[in-house]
C-alpha cells in the first residue's frame, strides 16, 4: 500500500513490494501472481476502508430540514476530500492503468456513489413533502456534492494542495448549502425572494 500510494503503479516494482515487506520475491508471488493483481487487492481494501467510517446518511432521520440535511451532507463529504488518506486513494485510483476501471468504480460505490445516493434520496422525499423544489434530484445531488467539495478537492486534485482545509469546512458548507437551497426552494419561497 505505502508504495503504490507513494511512487504509483507503474513506478512500483515486485523487488520493491518484497523489499518493503521484508519477504522473499518468491514469497510475494505465492500470495498474487502478478503485480496487476496485488494492486487490485491493496485498492479494493483501501476503498472499504475509506468507505467504512463513512457515517451512513441513509441512517439519519429523513425529517430534518433541508438546511440540516444538507449541512450534514456537506460536512462528511468534505471531510473526506480533505482526509489525506483519502486523497491518496483518489490520486492512485485515478493514475491506475484503465484495465482497472473497476477500481474507480468501487471507490464510487463506497464513497461518493453512497452519498450521493442519500442525497438523491432526500432531496426527493423532501421535494415530495414540499420542502424543497427539485426537478431533478439526481443531478441535484451531484451538483450539491460538487458545490460543497470542489472549492477543495478541484485545486487538491490537479495540484496537490488547495487553499481550503480543515478549518475553512464549516463555511465552505453554508456558502454551499445556501446556494442550493436557493435555487431549489419551494416556489412559494422563491416567489417571496
Amino acid at each position: 500500500m505505502k508504495l503504490f500510494l507513494d511512487t504509483g503503479f507503474e513506478e512500483t516494482s515486485m523487488d520493491a513490494i518484497a523489499s518493503e515487506a521484508n519477504v522473499s520475491k518468491r514469497t510475494v508471488y505465492s500470495h498474487f501472481p502478478n503485480k496487476e493483481s496485488l494492486f487490485l487487492d491493496v485498492m479494493k481494501e483501501m476503498c472499504n476502508a475509506a468507505g467504512e467510517d463513512q457515517t451512513d446518511l441513509e441512517d439519519l432521520d429523513t425529517g430534518l430540514s433541508p438546511r440540516e440535511f444538507l449541512t450534514i451532507a456537506g460536512r462528511m463529504s468534505l471531510n473526506k476530500v480533505t482526509d489525506p488518506r483519502v486523497q491518496a486513494i483518489m490520486r492512485s485510483v485515478i493514475k491506475a492503468p484503465q484495465a482497472y476501471s473497476e477500481l474507480g468504480q468501487g471507490f464510487w460505490e463506497k464513497g461518493p456513489g453512497s452519498m450521493h445516493c442519500a442525497v438523491r434520496d432526500y432531496l426527493s422525499a423532501a421535494t415530495e413533502r414540499g420542502d424543497l423544489s427539485v426537478a431533478d434530484p439526481e443531478l441535484a445531488a451531484i451538483q450539491f456534492m460538487v458545490l460543497s467539495t470542489g472549492p477543495h478537492f478541484l485545486p487538491m486534485i490537479f495540484t496537490g494542495s488547495s487553499p481550503w482545509g480543515i478549518a475553512d469546512i464549516d463555511r465552505l458548507v453554508e456558502e454551499a448549502v445556501d446556494a442550493f437551497l436557493l435555487v431549489h426552494a419551494p416556489s412559494e419561497h422563491k416567489e417571496q425572494a
